[in-house]
């Protein structure tokens, strides 16, 4: 239903010969594949439209169309990981300090990409008409941006934030908007205390952004282009527009400045790809089976104790990773394993009664938009938090969701998924007819 939203994109990069075919840069440089799904189908539908679209990330990609070629910045494939352990830590002063391990690492990821053979030929050589900018750490990429000189529409992964509610000059009452790093929906019922907390936060953010954060970008933007003719600030006015991964039934409804549109759900197809007919005959021939979307594997040291105890359930467990588990392990008759099943299929297959992920924003999503609870299981990267070999709570809270869920007969969930997808129709449906 999202890709509709391709009529906003060819509103912005539309010239006086609207049936032209745009050339479209996105730069995905600091995140993963696991973030890159959110545009990844809106970026091959535009090139399924005709338009040519130039994606930089640090992966490979599978690219299948003429019209959609990959810039893979192979420095910054390990440089990527170590990123986002680090900020996938517990806050502390590392999170902030600009000459930290974050900042250090964020921007020579920015230097790879600005230094790398094929963005260097294609600046020389290449014009675009618009740019889809990854809202993380982009102040480091506008040296990039000022040779363009194409509009900007930015992407943000995880909603607004205080430094993108000033790009696009939106107004966040404190009175009820909290921020980001305040409690899960904290904004629907906060006292007096919680909103001077919101109200303190708000001012130490605004702060560190004037007298830190972007400082920082301004170095390391004229240190990379001493010749720049474009402030940061000159490129800031080129972004037209905002795609938020934010919906109203996940966080409490806020105002938004027209231009910043919520896209949740951006990246689930309307129809997904079909599983093999082998895998059908499996979840077809159960009444209820439980879902692990967790592609890479848990260490040697915690994945027994996990098998264990879900040996344990008396459902069938498909197991979808990016591969094989190890052959040293014992695998339970109950859990199968495999790798690069349709994903989308697995969750809207009517049997299918709990997605248990690694608990990322779009998981959440996903869960919403398909009716179904969700289980997070954490690992928290070389910090053992929890201890699955030996408690018996994670069979407990599995047996738990499952019958409640079924007792329920998907009720809540599914009132809560129709709320969802009402807007999401409603949204596109506005959008196509007004443009």
């Amino acid at each position: 239903m999202y890709y509709k939203i391709v009529a906003i994109l060819l509103l912005v990069v539309i010239t006086t010969q609207p049936l032209q075919s745009a050339r479209i840069l996105s730069i995905f440089g600091h995140e993963g594949p696991s973030q890159y799904i959110f545009v990844e189908p809106l970026l091959k539908r535009l090139a399924e439209r005709g338009h040519f679209v130039t994606s930089i990330t640090n992966f490979e990609q599978n690219v299948k169309n003429d019209h959609l070629r990959s810039i893979f910045i192979r420095e910054n494939r390990h440089l990527c990981e170590a990123l986002q352990n680090a900020t996938n830590k517990h806050f502390d002063i590392e999170h902030f300090s600009v000459n930290g391990k974050i900042f250090s690492i964020a921007y020579q990821i920015a230097a790879n990409i600005l230094k790398n053979p094929e963005v260097v030929n294609m600046v020389q050589k290449e014009t675009f008409d618009l740019i889809i900018l990854d809202v993380i750490f982009a102040e480091s990429l506008y040296g990039l941006l000022q040779y363009f000189d194409a509009p900007i529409i930015g992407m943000s992964i995880f909603g607004s934030s205080v430094s993108i509610d000033g790009l696009m000059g939106n107004s966040s009452p404190l009175s009820y908007v909290s921020s980001l790093t305040m409690t899960h929906r904290q904004d629907e019922n906060m006292n007096f205390w919680k909103r001077f907390l919101n109200t303190m936060e708000f001012i130490l953010g605004s702060v560190y952004v004037h007298y830190e954060y972007m400082p920082a970008n301004r170095r390391f933007y004229e240190r990379q282009f001493p010749n720049a003719t474009k402030t940061i600030e000159d490129i800031q006015k080129k972004y037209a527009m905002i795609f938020l991964n934010d919906h109203p039934v996940i966080t409490s409804p806020r105002p938004y400045v027209p231009n910043m549109i919520e896209v949740a759900g951006l990246h689930i197809p309307e129809i997904p790809e079909p599983l093999a007919d082998h895998v059908y005959g499996i979840l077809n021939n159960t009444h209820a089976f439980i879902y692990i979307a967790i592609g890479n594997l848990f260490p040697q040291n915690i994945m027994p104790g996990i098998l264990n105890q879900l040996e344990q359930l008396p459902y069938p467990i498909i197991w979808n990773a990016n591969n094989s588990p190890s052959s040293a392990l014992r695998i339970p008759a109950n859990v199968k394993f495999y790798t690069n099943l349709s994903h989308y299929a697995l969750l809207a297959h009517p049997n299918c009664k709990l997605l248990i992920s690694s608990g990322n924003f779009l998981s959440v999503i996903e869960s919403i938009h398909f009716g179904l609870p969700i289980l997070g299981l954490a690992y928290s990267y070389g910090n053992p938090e929890y201890d699955y070999r030996c408690k018996p709570a994670l069979i407990i809270m599995i047996n738990s969701i499952v019958s409640n869920f079924e007792h329920d007969n998907h009720h809540h969930h599914h009132h809560i998924s129709v709320i969802y997808k009402n807007k999401n129709t409603k949204l596109c449906y506005n959008y196509n007819t007004t443009y």
